[in-house]
């Protein structure tokens, strides 16, 4: 008799509680590494949306020295920007020309407003949307100044 009472206890599982602390642990562990990737999404979206800003300025900056008389180009599209001032496929892409109201979007898109009057704009401001912060960052090039807003010049 005693024999067969060992042989029970061997073959008993997991009770109700075991089985729920384990799947608890599990969601926990998840939830940790669900809100880990979002931010690592969001920093990896604004560095890659800075970077195509930095491009622009840069580009815009290269542009006005080709000039040889420091006027910035009126967009920043295809046909504003060539030469060595080109920029890449994928900011084209993302090129939003702009007037002074408008502000990036966290879609990716890349503003760029020029500062001055029409022809001999004097600067631009590049603007990217920043994912982390959760709102518009800009870049100046020439006389713009790096105030938050793209209506400021």
């Amino acid at each position: 008799m005693i024999h067969n009472i060992k042989n029970l206890n061997k073959d008993r599982g997991f009770t109700i509680v075991e089985l729920l602390i384990v799947i608890v642990v599990i969601g926990i562990l998840a939830a940790i590494t669900i809100v880990a990737y979002n931010g690592v999404q969001n920093r990896a979206r604004t560095t890659e949306a800075q970077s195509n800003a930095k491009e622009v300025q840069t580009k815009a900056e290269i542009h006005a020295a080709d000039a040889g008389n420091g006027v910035y180009p009126a967009t920043a599209s295809v046909e504003g920007m060539t030469g060595t001032a080109a920029l890449s496929q994928k900011v084209k892409d993302m090129i939003n020309d702009t007037t002074a109201s408008t502000t990036p979007t966290a879609n990716g898109m890349i503003s760029y407003v020029a500062c001055g009057t029409s022809p001999n704009f004097t600067g631009a401001k590049i603007g990217y949307w920043d994912s982390v912060a959760g709102a518009a960052r800009y870049l100046a090039a020439g006389t713009a100044n790096t105030i938050n807003t793209a209506a400021t010049c």
